[in-house]
This record gives C-alpha cells, sequence and structure tokens, in this order.
C-alpha cells in the first residue's frame, strides 16, 4: 500500500485500523450475483468503514481491548493514520488524481477535510479543502466523503446548524481538476429532519444511512437512489441533475427492523460491499459483506395451500445452474421477500415439510429509469398428499394378470414418488389387494408377485431414506374372492 501522509503509530484516538482483503473475503466474492452476508465482531466504538485500494478500514472512537487479530476471524490491524492537529476519522481516494482526502475530528466534534497529495517530486503535500469563498471556514464540518466514478462530484454529510434541513444533511460539490465548488443541499427528496450519514456513491447509485423514518424510532436504516438523473429541458448546462431519482429503502438482509444499518462500502477489485449492523449484538457491532450490484428486483407474495391457508415457514431458495444464491422463509402471514439482482433468470423453489416442492423460474427485469430497485408480486400455492391418512389408488396394474406396473399406473403413482423425494425422511406403509377371480389363493399369490413389481418400482424412484413396507391384503380376505377383477393399492404416510 502506497503510504501517503502515513505513519505506523498505535498511541492516536480515534484509531484507523486496516485490514487485508486477501483472506476469506475476497474467496467467497467469485459470484457477483449472490447477495450475502459475513459476520465479524467488530469494536463497539467502531464509527464507519471504507475501502481504499486492498484494504478495509474500520474507524473505532477508542482503542481495541485485547489482541486485534481476534475481531475479524483473522485479520489483524497493523496499522493507523497518525493524527494532525486533530484526529484522523476517515479516508478516501479521489479516483482520477489518487490523492488522499481524509477528515479529521477534533475534541469538540468538528470534522475538516484534508487533501493528501503527492506533487511530481514525491514531495508529500498536504492542505485543507478550501470550497470557494472558504466555505469550510464560515463553520461547515464535513464528514465522509465520497466520490462519483469520474471523480467530478464529491458527496459528504454535513452538520451546519444555519444550513441544514436536519441535523446531519448530505451535500455534493463539483471538481474543477483543481478546486471544488461551493456546496450544494442534495435537498428534500434525500435529507430529512433527521440525519443522513455515511453516504457512499458505486456505479452510478447513492447509498447512505438515515433515521429520519419514524418508524425506525431513531435508528439508523441504508437508502439508495440514483445519483444522477437525465438532463432536463431546463438544464442549459447540459449537465445531468443529482439527488433527484426516487430514494429507496433497501430491503433485507441490509436493513432489518429495530437495528442500526450503516457505513456500506464498496471495494471494486473484488466486486465485494461491506456495511455495519448491530442487528446481533446489542452490545457491539457486526460486520457484513455482500457481491454484486444494488439494482435488482424485490419480489414478494404470499404462499398459501390449495385452501388459502397462509403457510408459515416455508423456504424460498434462489438458484442459478443449481447453486443456491440467496433464501428466505415466509412469516407468520405466509408472507415472504427476496432481492434478486436485475438482468439474471432464477429459479425460485418453495419448501414446507408434508407439501410438494414447487420450482417456476422468474426472470428479475431491469427496473424503470431512475428506480434502483423494482417491486413484483409473486403469490404461490402449495399442494400436499394427506399425511396420517388412508388414501388409495384402483387398478394400478395391467389387464388379466400382468404382474408388472402399468404405464398408467406408473403415471398414477409420480405425485407419491414426487412427494416422497420432497419429503425424504417419511415412512410408506402399503397394503395391496386384487380381485381377478373368485379363488383366494390365486389373488393372494397374484398379489405376492405385484408386490415384487411395486416394491422394485418404488425403491428404484425413492430416496434410499423413505421408508417402505408393503403388505398383502388378501391372504384369506373374502373380499379378494369375488372376481370382480379390481386391485386397489391403500397408501398410508406417516410423518
Amino acid at each position: 500500500m502506497k503510504q501517503y501522509c502515513l505513519k505506523y503509530h498505535l498511541s492516536f484516538l480515534p484509531l484507523l485500523l486496516f485490514f487485508s482483503l486477501s483472506t476469506s473475503v475476497a474467496a467467497q466474492s467469485s459470484d457477483f450475483t449472490a447477495l450475502r452476508q459475513q459476520r465479524a465482531l467488530l469494536p463497539n466504538h467502531v464509527k464507519s468503514i471504507s475501502c481504499l485500494d486492498t484494504n478495509i478500514y474500520f474507524y473505532a472512537a477508542s482503542p481495541v481491548d485485547g489482541a486485534p487479530g481476534v475481531l475479524l476471524k483473522g485479520y489483524s490491524a497493523d496499522t493507523v493514520f497518525v493524527k494532525l492537529d486533530e484526529n484522523v476519522d476517515y479516508v478516501v481516494r479521489h479516483p482520477s488524481t489518487g490523492d488522499l482526502y481524509f477528515t479529521t475530528l477534533d475534541n469538540k466534534g468538528r470534522s475538516y477535510l484534508y487533501r493528501c497529495r503527492v506533487e511530481e517530486s514525491g514531495k508529500q503535500k498536504v492542505k485543507q479543502v478550501k470550497m470557494d469563498g472558504g466555505f469550510f471556514s464560515k463553520g461547515m464540518n464535513v464528514y465522509h466523503p465520497t466520490f462519483s466514478a469520474n471523480g467530478e462530484v464529491m458527496v459528504f454529510s454535513s452538520s451546519r446548524e444555519d444550513r441544514n434541513k436536519g441535523s446531519l444533511d448530505l451535500w455534493y460539490s463539483r471538481f474543477n481538476g483543481e478546486e471544488w465548488s461551493d456546496p450544494v443541499n442534495l435537498g428534500h427528496r434525500i435529507n430529512t429532519s433527521g440525519d443522513e450519514i455515511t453516504p457512499f456513491v458505486y456505479n452510478g447509485c447513492l447509498i447512505f444511512a438515515s433515521n429520519g423514518d419514524p418508524d425506525d424510532h431513531g435508528r439508523y436504516s441504508l437508502y439508495a437512489t440514483k445519483l444522477f438523473s437525465g438532463a432536463s429541458p431546463k438544464d442549459t448546462t447540459g449537465r445531468q441533475q443529482i439527488g433527484r431519482c426516487l430514494v429507496q429503502r433497501l430491503p433485507a438482509p441490509f436493513n432489518i427492523v429495530g437495528t442500526d444499518n450503516f457505513g456500506l462500502s464498496f471495494d471494486s477489485r473484488h466486486h465485494c460491499g461491506y456495511w455495519i449492523s448491530n442487528r446481533d449484538d446489542a452490545n457491539g457491532h457486526q460486520f457484513y459483506s455482500f457481491s454484486g450490484t444494488l439494482e435488482g428486483m424485490l419480489l414478494w407474495g404470499t404462499v398459501t395451500d390449495k385452501y388459502d391457508h397462509p403457510l408459515p415457514g416455508v423456504r424460498i431458495d434462489a438458484s442459478q445452474h443449481g447453486n443456491i444464491l440467496c433464501s428466505t422463509t415466509t412469516d407468520a402471514s405466509g408472507r415472504y421477500q427476496i432481492y434478486l439482482h436485475c438482468g439474471r433468470l432464477y429459479e425460485l423453489s418453495y419448501r414446507l415439510d408434508n407439501y410438494f416442492v414447487t420450482t417456476e423460474p422468474v426472470n428479475a427485469l431491469q427496473g424503470e429509469e431512475g428506480y434502483l430497485i423494482t417491486e413484483q408480486q409473486h403469490n404461490v400455492k402449495l399442494y400436499g398428499l394427506p399425511v396420517g391418512q388412508r388414501f388409495s389408488y384402483d387398478d394400478l396394474f395391467g389387464p388379466d394378470a400382468d404382474v408388472e406396473l402399468s404405464a398408467r399406473g406408473k403415471e398414477e403413482l409420480k405425485p407419491l414418488v414426487q412427494f416422497l423425494t420432497d419429503n425424504p425422511t417419511k415412512r410408506l406403509t402399503l397394503s395391496l389387494s386384487n380381485d381377478l377371480t373368485e379363488d383366494p389363493s390365486f389373488n393372494s399369490l397374484l398379489t405376492d408377485r405385484r408386490i415384487l413389481s411395486l416394491e422394485k418400482h418404488l425403491r428404484e424412484a425413492l430416496p434410499e431414506t423413505v421408508e417402505i413396507n408393503i403388505f398383502n391384503s388378501c391372504d384369506g380376505k373374502v373380499k379378494c374372492s369375488t372376481g370382480t377383477g379390481i386391485s386397489s393399492l391403500t397408501i398410508l404416510i406417516d410423518k
């Protein structure tokens, strides 16, 4: 890593810890379509996260107790940013100039933005970034800056009370190659009466955390929007408009009700994103990762049985080429939602004990312009065979004294075979009777031979875990001596 304005020093607060991406995170990121979670315990005082070159940086407000190597499944902290006039709080690299931009916090909570530039001579030069008219000298704090892909736009959070709609708002500034323009508030579509923090720009999307929704009761949730909208007819400069697109709350697993979620960042080299949440540990934060883009389709609906009763606990898997990429389960009301990446064809399977597995293809269509996430409703019915109740099939064999299952018989048994394939831990009890002639001994012997054929077919078709018991119901039975020609198979599936 290039050591621009860095020293190896562990005595200053807050700490800025970095962790190499060369371990398990990178190894798990080969499938860019998967949305997954990776947990790792962080210090209780971690405030934000960013990706710089091939490293992940966590920003802790106090020293870490114990060996830092235990924090992130083997990741170890090996450097911190040294403080300049105040303590370094956040760092990001400009995509076109390569300059490092970092913020510092003083003991009064004020945050300042600095630019670290390496001149052609190799000399390192650090200066405070000043907007036209000395904007920062007038009391505007800067937190968590982020850049568009071409480096022409910077978005950041600011706490200047006399200019903000809330305590913390998102602002943007444009870069002319040397200096930044006066910041502009991103407006009411993005900023609320609450706080908007930790912005990040990736693939033209602006992601940020906000606690402005009253339903969150002061907790932060992650939101996303297109950073740019198309140039409007009234835009005489020809530039794209910023902050004009629809803002959407990111679905699970990014946001879970009742938890804080913030600090999303993305490492382009490893195609992996990260964010922080406290959902699993009330006394600290967890580190989560995902791979893929944020643009997607939110598929939602209700799963019911054939009587339209909602089915809780249905497992829903989204797969591609046999690989499960993401999963969810229905709630107590049978409702579900699952997040799929755009432009992909998925196979969704719906599974519940005692029901047939339903599998359906779903094409995650690209959303409308300006929409990061589209929604599509998809309700599903699951069907099953009666478990613990007897039912029967008739005439599964050929005419006369044929002992092999007929083509029609095999077709009739397909639902049973499929059901037991979907529910492979069941026990199957079968009772077969035949009434071909008025001779009960002949009918019993015929039944024995047909049992062999039936058992062979089922054992070849069913998983080995299914226990099969077949009984001859014709031994000495009057019902097997009337010569009606009826064969009957009685079935009992036990839980």
